[in-house]
């Protein structure tokens, strides 16, 4: 399995290596208001992504480094998945994400 690295492109032809047969992906925005300094959670839903195994990926929109503690994805399946966002104040939080999905055959 292949590493990602910062600031690497992302082709079709990396994520392959990484997941084998892609069959879909979707990326898309959430918007999230924190509570500070506790997890909260908000669900990406509705989605129709293609595949027999699903991996979601997220990353906060902030132009200031060091105030979001944690973004994090949890319960990914074909059509949801959880964004998890942590940071020391309540202003909103814009998370780009990606869905993939994949046959392992």
């Amino acid at each position: 399995m292949a590493d990602i690295r910062a600031g690497q492109r992302l082709t079709a032809d990396f994520l392959k290596s990484i997941f084998g047969n892609i069959q879909g992906f979707n990326v898309g925005m959430v918007t999230i208001t924190p509570v500070a300094n506790v997890v909260t959670t908000e669900v990406v839903s509705g989605l129709t992504t293609q595949g027999d195994n699903f991996a979601a990926f997220a990353v906060a929109n902030t132009t200031v480094p060091g105030i979001v503690a944690e973004v994090a994805v949890s319960n990914v399946t074909a059509t949801s998945f959880n964004v998890h966002v942590m940071r020391s104040n309540t202003t909103l939080t814009a998370v780009w994400w990606m869905h993939v999905g994949y046959s392992s055959s």
